[in-house]
């Protein structure tokens, strides 16, 4: 089966989910339409690309390559930002099945009204991408569970923002190290708490906590970041107590990182609204730390109203209040949770997810070969 794939945006923070999709659809004849820095950062060395040339515009590069585009059996768009104009006109219009990815579901599936021009007219052209593509994927099941029962005139697959690891064998707490406790993912403040989190781990460290290592793994910018100056100030009173990052951390790093933890805590705001529609992470949108915890078989501290992929809540250690996150802490440390209980769990949540993989893969490939 012929599969062109555009990813024509250098969206980093999907890198995990262009790997996890080149993996599913190994096999088949794939060609990823691509830039050069997101060619030179996929770890699929199988993997045909054709790259868009330094100063080439997408519209020059789309346009070019209609013919070949046109000859495939499928296109999968990843989600566009700012392309929408050179879809449009080169794309949308070939006979090619289009199957979409789409990220943020009521951004893209149904829009709330406002009366700004500008966010008008990017919800109009969403719109029209979103009526010629004939098929949707999404990145977790508990997305396909919510548009199987509102879109009816496409099919819905679900493919994991991240491919489970059928070999992984976890290695948490290697050595009788500091418990590892991660927060995966870009610092960012509008879709992250941290005050609370940070106020709470300074606490437990004051409490006489000693023995857990705090690590925010992705990117912080020192210069605009507000949370920079209180890390300073917890680290200069217990050396090296929180670990981060000031540039983009290699996927292989970030792996070993997620390999070595003992367990993932998630600090996003449930209800997010970037582009004047809100979104719901767990049921309209999804973070890949759902994913993480399923294929690193991590238990995961989450806040009350975060929604993980439906049959993983057995993975996870509920928190609402901050005095609930310094108890939280503090049975870490006396070994009151331990992570390795949480391991059989999550061995079978893997199973699951590798079953509902395959199953949207078939169907894929039945209804498009």
């Amino acid at each position: 089966m012929k599969i062109s794939i555009l990813v024509l945006e250098n969206n980093f923070n999907h890198l995990s989910f262009y790997n996890s999709l080149f993996q599913i659809l190994k096999g088949e004849s794939i060609i990823v339409y691509t830039t050069k820095l997101i060619e030179e950062k996929i770890l699929n060395s199988d993997i045909k690309f054709v790259v868009m040339n330094d100063n080439e515009s997408v519209f020059k590069f789309l346009k070019k390559n209609r013919k070949n585009l046109n000859n495939s059996d499928s296109i999968i768009i990843e989600q566009p930002y700012t392309y929408f104009f050179s879809l449009i006109i080169n794309i949308l219009s070939l006979k090619t099945n289009k199957t979409l990815v789409i990220h943020n579901i009521n951004t893209w599936c149904f829009p709330v009204g406002t009366a700004k021009i500008k966010i008008l007219i990017y919800n109009i052209i969403r719109q029209i991408i979103y009526k010629f593509s004939n098929d949707i994927i999404v990145v977790s099941p508990n997305l396909k569970h919510y548009l199987d029962k509102l879109v009816l005139d496409k099919n819905i697959y679900f493919f994991p923002f991240k491919h489970p690891n059928v070999n992984f064998v976890s290695r948490s707490n290697i050595n009788n190290e500091k418990i590892k406790i991660i927060i995966p993912g870009m610092i960012d403040t509008k879709r992250r708490e941290y005050d609370s989190i940070l106020d709470a781990f300074l606490v437990s460290l004051n409490n006489g906590v000693n023995n857990i290592q705090l690590i925010l793994l992705g990117k912080l910018n020192p210069n605009k970041s507000t949370i920079i100056q209180k890390i300073s100030d917890i680290n200069q009173k217990y050396t090296n107590s929180i670990i981060y990052f000031t540039s983009f951390i290699p996927e292989n790093v970030f792996n070993q990182h997620l390999e070595l933890c003992d367990f993932l805590l998630s600090n996003l705001n449930t209800y997010y609204n970037n582009s004047k529609t809100p979104e719901i992470y767990g049921i309209t949108k999804e973070s890949g730390i759902s994913a993480l915890m399923i294929d690193y078989e991590k238990p995961c501290i989450i806040k009350g109203d975060f929604i993980p992929i439906n049959y993983s809540y057995n993975q996870c250690i509920v928190y609402n209040t901050q005095n609930d996150l310094i108890n939280i802490f503090s049975d870490i440390s006396v070994k009151n949770i331990n992570s390795h209980a949480f391991s059989k769990i999550a061995v079978e949540n893997k199973k699951k997810i590798i079953i509902e993989t395959n199953k949207n893969k078939n169907n894929y490939l039945n209804n498009h070969s």
